[in-house]
């Protein structure tokens, strides 16, 4: 089975504020075009439309999103692991953000006939402290990836404790992909087309 990880500590290696200087500077070169196929793709659902023609404007549209969507993401890993984004902190429920995550890549994985499944340590706490919205962007980013590179099977989203450190716990994150009915399906998974 293969798995991206995501490691609850960034480590700045070099060359990565070098990397984060240059996707910042490109970031108004490549939103610029992008807001024009935003504004002309409005101004092209604003007239009159075969069905047909309505669908193919709506999903440049949905693909315009998309696009603003991995801008984004790729701005931000870049930024947190140059140390550069300051995470907030707030309690939240993790089920909850990990619901979400799952939710959003329900209708990427039903089109390639993935099933996505959840699975989240009993020994976890329900409540966290942390930032939930960073922590949705990025595993959204890491489902999304493996359920854009895999089709048919399983892809997993797991939530397990790590040792503690202090009063602090740790939490491990995996994301990974199994060939149709071998993943380690338990009483913890919750499974389904999540739509």
């Amino acid at each position: 089975a293969s798995s991206w990880e995501l490691a609850t500590e960034s480590r700045e290696s070099p060359g990565v504020r070098e990397v984060t200087d240059l996707l910042g500077s490109l970031n108004h070169e490549l939103r610029t075009p992008l807001n024009g196929v935003f504004g002309l793709t409005e101004l092209l659902l604003g007239t009159e439309l075969e069905p047909e023609q309505r669908g193919w404007a709506e999903e440049i549209r949905r693909s315009a999103e998309t696009l603003l969507g991995r801008l984004n993401d790729v701005l931000t890993l870049s930024e947190l692991k140059a140390g550069g984004i300051e995470l907030s902190s707030t309690a939240f429920r993790l089920s909850s953000v990990l619901k979400a995550v799952v939710r959003a890549a329900s209708v990427t994985a039903q089109r390639r006939g993935t099933w996505l499944e959840l699975m989240v340590d009993p020994e976890l706490p329900a409540i966290l402290e942390g930032d939930p919205g960073r922590l949705r962007q990025l595993l959204t980013h890491l489902l999304e990836h493996a359920v854009g590179t895999f089709q048919g099977g399983d892809v997993l989203l797991k939530a397990e404790a790590m040792e503690p450190r202090g009063t602090r716990a740790q939490v491990r994150f995996v994301v990974q992909t199994y060939p149709p009915g071998c993943s380690p399906l338990a009483d913890a998974v919750l499974r389904g087309p999540w739509g």
